[in-house]
Parts: C-alpha cells; structure tokens; sequence
C-alpha cells in the first residue's frame, strides 16, 4: 500500500551535533542544544519540501521492515517522542542523537549536525517523526549564538543537490493509540519506515548504509523486495507489450528493461526513473499510474532478483505462426538483428550456423 507524503506540516524541530569517533575510537561528546529550532516561514516550507522530495513518490527513498529484535531503543525513544511535550521531546532527542554517535563506530564516519522533528502529513493525516543526519563542512560549529547561522546552513545544506550529505528515517504512525492510553512501548507493527540514503541505492550492506538505518534506527531491508522486484519485472514487461507500437521498438523496450536490472549497477529499482530513462514522454504518465493500479509502489524497491534470475538468462521471441527464438538475454543485440517486417513476414539475421535440430 502507497503512502502520501502531501502536506507534510513540521511541528516541533532541534538540532544537535556530533562528531566522528577520536583517535582511540571512542565517541566524541555531542553538542545538544537546550531548546526547539525556530525556524522561519521559508526555511521551514524548504526542509519540508526537501523531505517530501527525498522521500517521497519517485524519489530513492526505501520502505524498510522496522525489526523488533532486542527492542531497538532509538525506535521505542521516537515513537514516544510523537506524544511529548517540549520539554520531554528536546530530552528524548538528546538520546536519540547520542544512539547515532554510537552507531558510529568507525573514524570513517563524520560527524554532522542531527536534526530531530515531529509533525503529520497525508490524507488523512498521520504522525510523523524522523531523523536526518547532514553531514557538515570541515570547522562547523554548532553553538547557542549562531542559531540564525545554523538554520541558514540547514536551509542551504538541503536545498543543494549534494544529496549525497544527508540520510533521513522517518517513522509514520499508522496505527493510532489514544493520547490517556499511550503503552511504555510501542509495537513496530504501528509503524512504516522510511530511510534515504544514497548509499542504500548502491549496496545496503555497506557500513556505510548499515550503521544509519540498521544499527542505529533498526531497520531492514524488507523480506518482501524479492517479490516486488518480481512484480516490477512482470509489470513492466505487460506495459511495454500492451503500447501501440512497431513490435521492434518493444524488443527494445524489453531489451532495455533486462538492462536496468540486469546490468545496471544500482542496487535498486524505480518506477520513475525507468519511466525517464527509457519511455518516450506521451506514456510515462500511463506507466506510472498503471504500476500504482498493480500494487508496485512508486519509491525505490532494493533489488532482489531471486525470483527472476531464470528469466532474465533468456530471451524468447514468439511470433505467430508459433515460431519462437530464444536467445542468450546478455548477448540478444549482438545475435539477433531485426532487418525488417514486410507481408506479415519478418526478416532476422542470426549470428552463427546451424549446429543441430531436434
């Protein structure tokens, strides 16, 4: 099931700071600011877009199975923080920040500034409350003084491109408990994660990707992506097959498809982006709503091609007078030329002899 990130309101927001790991490897002490970020109109509209952006329809972003195993504490300090007041959500988010410096365990790692918020987005409106973690250019500090500074670099830092400097979790509340009644903990099943982070998109077992979405917010990738890279692969291939177009151009198509999973190096797979790199404008829009009325949803799904390594070893062209040709998929243009229909008859060049018949 889709979720909509529309109308995604900020309601509460601090920032903290820590830092990579000191020579002996132990954590740096963080730098926690004693009270809530105020941020302006403009800033505020720009780090709700650039969430919305990052994670929402068509963006990198991966929905993430939120494990239970050993009650992961930055999860249960989160969750709780949706229903606290000011004071209680500025000291759950120092716990929150110091798990992070934990999780951090190698020098590699840099530090960066923690931005802790809680608000509601969609139709209807659902709680919200994430982490983003923005990494910072050398000598940056930050200090009670400069708190103008300070949001104005947050403000800069996401209105770039440089994607590549910040990793966001958010947590949706999906399953709402009464305010009097709100449990000591709360089940991961009330919940959908949301991580971004571009070095999911090219291996999620890098520690790079590890310590931000697995250690520190407890997340894994979704025992379900086998299946939905299926999906995406049948989908997609019904789509293409469905166009009213010359039967060369599908070959193409389907050729381009084998590509994207295959062959590409991302470890993760989009509708929007096959959309843009492989469909002309006229049915981009049909493909997108047509993946959506399948259940394939529109954020990055990690790539898992288990149940299609069969398929995707082969080719086969089926014609109908139920001729077919099967082809080595990774050699199909370099064997096969398609030279032309005319008649109702098509003309192939194969490369190669006959070697037997059966």
């Amino acid at each position: 099931m889709s979720v909509s990130f529309a109308n995604l309101v900020i309601e509460k927001i601090i920032l903290h700071q820590i830092y990579e790991r000191n020579e002996d490897r132990e954590i740096v002490a963080p730098y926690f600011s004693q009270t809530l970020a105020d941020l302006d109109v403009r800033g505020l509209n720009v780090l709700q877009e650039r969430i919305v952006d990052a994670l929402g329809n068509n963006s990198h972003s991966i929905e993430m199975y939120i494990s239970n195993d050993g009650g992961n504490p930055t999860f249960q300090f989160l969750t709780e923080g949706i229903y606290q007041d000011d004071l209680e959500f500025i000291e759950m988010s120092k716990k929150v920040t110091y798990k992070l410096a934990e999780a951090q365990t190698t020098r590699n790692i840099p530090g960066g500034v923690v931005v802790i918020f809680k608000g509601r987005m969609g139709v209807p409106s659902k709680k919200i409350i994430g982490v983003i973690k923005a990494e910072t250019h050398e000598g940056f500090v930050l200090n009670n003084e400069e708190v103008d500074l300070n949001l104005e670099f947050l403000s800069n830092l996401l209105l770039t491109p440089q994607q590549k400097l910040y990793k966001i979790g958010l947590f949706v509340e999906e399953n709402v408990v009464e305010t009097v009644n709100i449990p000591t903990e709360r089940d991961s099943k009330d919940f959908r994660a949301f991580i971004y982070d571009h070095n999911v998109a090219r291996t999620e077992s890098s520690s790079a990707a590890l310590y931000f979405y697995n250690t520190f917010l407890g997340c894994r990738i979704s025992p379900t992506n086998k299946k939905l890279t299926k999906d995406f692969y049948f989908e997609t291939k019904k789509f293409i097959d469905s166009l009213n177009i010359e039967d060369e151009h599908k070959i193409d198509l389907n050729h381009a498809l084998y590509s994207y999973l295959k062959t590409s190096q991302n470890n993760t797979v989009e509708v929007g982006s096959f959309a843009n790199e492989y469909l002309t404008p006229e049915v981009r829009d049909d493909y997108c709503s047509y993946m959506e009325e399948q259940g394939v949803p529109s954020n990055a799904i990690v790539k898992d091609l288990e149940l299609i390594k069969g398929k995707l070893k082969l080719r086969k062209i089926r014609f109908t007078s139920s001729v077919s040709i099967t082809v080595p998929s990774d050699k199909f243009k370099e064997l096969i030329e398609i030279v032309g229909y005319e008649n109702n008859k098509t003309t192939i060049k194969v490369k190669g002899r006959i070697e037997a018949q059966q």
